[in-house]
């Protein structure tokens, strides 16, 4: 069964299970890459180009992002920014105003539902 456009072919099998209280589905943070929003590298990478660095400073942002280095990445913009972490800030805000509001709701609702026990407790 499929709750969203772009969400998963979950088998009703599976669903019955879930309702029955005997399967509890577990999902990690990519899950939002299906309702528009970019993973955590992306995210840094979208952000980088918002502003301009020297060559030194490029080369040592892109080193850290090739090697999965992202909270490294954020910190060396941060720290060459004039207004570092307000810029960042700026730039998440911006890169995230694009995402496709009804798409991320329809998609984390049904996440929530996913989560949940038979209880009804998440």
């Amino acid at each position: 069964m499929i709750f969203s456009e772009h969400g998963p072919n979950i088998p009703q099998s599976l669903l019955d299970e879930h309702a029955a209280g005997k399967v509890i589905f577990f999902v990690g943070a990519g899950l939002s890459c299906g309702a528009g929003l970019p993973n955590f590298r992306n995210l840094v990478s979208e952000v980088k180009k918002y502003f301009r660095f020297d060559d030194f400073t490029e080369h040592e942002i892109d080193g850290a992002i090739q090697n999965y280095q992202l909270d490294h990445a954020l910190e060396i913009m941060s720290r060459s920014l004039i207004h570092g972490d307000e810029q960042l800030i700026d730039a998440y805000c911006n890169i995230f105003n694009t995402v496709n509001r009804s798409e991320y709701l329809s998609a984390h609702i049904f996440n929530f539902w996913l989560i949940k026990t038979s209880t009804n407790v998440l």
